[in-house]
């Protein structure tokens, strides 16, 4: 597995996020962490929703679980898992989508632009299956959506970690962040409850 790029990538910002929160065995970690990762590249789990998924990233999908699976093993929580990652992991990637998102919210296209990805990220889960809705509404001035089976939840349920669910979902994070054309309302979440109930209204 010494050509594994992508198992080597993600190794890599697992040992620079434990070298961050103080680890003193951070590449003994990296190391334990690119082992499992691989395994979980060879599993017919990984295969199977890599195959079924396409709009997933199942190799994405897979360091988060494999990052959870790591830390439990190490003694931290899945809250203090959750606030690692968030922390540590992608908080560049949520920087940069909320500071494109608040550009475009500063000249009153927040709204657009979030339903739009909303609207092109259920036309690809609808041609994979791997979110269901109970029902999707979006006409211009008000998007709403229920959800009731999602491939991320029952995946990350498998691994017996559902919670940790919550660091794959981008779209609360989309809708919160917008302040002057849109207003959000989440009215309960699949990961803790029977189903993702979101709704966003336009306010410009």
């Amino acid at each position: 597995m010494a050509g594994n790029k992508t198992a080597h990538k993600y190794a890599d910002m697992f040992f620079r996020a434990m070298q961050n929160i103080g680890r003193e065995d951070a590449l003994k970690l990296g190391r334990a962490f690119y082992k499992r990762y691989t395994m979980h590249q060879n599993s017919d789990m990984y295969k199977e929703y890599d195959a079924k998924y396409p709009s997933v990233g199942v190799e994405k999908v897979y360091v988060a679980i494999t990052f959870a699976q790591m830390m439990l093993k190490l003694g931290y929580s899945l809250d203090d898992a959750l606030k690692i990652w968030d922390t540590e992991l992608i908080a560049n990637k949520r920087k940069r989508i909320r500071k494109l998102i608040a550009l475009f919210d500063s000249v009153g296209l927040g709204y657009r632009l979030v339903t739009g990805f909303l609207d092109s990220d259920k036309k690809a889960r609808d041609k994979d299956g791997s979110i269901l809705y109970d029902f999707y509404k979006s006409d211009g001035r008000e998007l709403e959506y229920q959800i009731h089976t999602c491939a991320y939840v029952a995946l990350f349920e498998h691994y017996g970690i559902r919670k940790f669910c919550k660091s794959m979902c981008d779209n609360d994070l989309c809708m919160c962040a917008l302040q002057k054309s849109g207003h959000f309302i989440r009215y309960s979440d699949l990961v803790d409850g029977n189903c993702c109930h979101d709704k966003l209204t336009r306010r410009i």
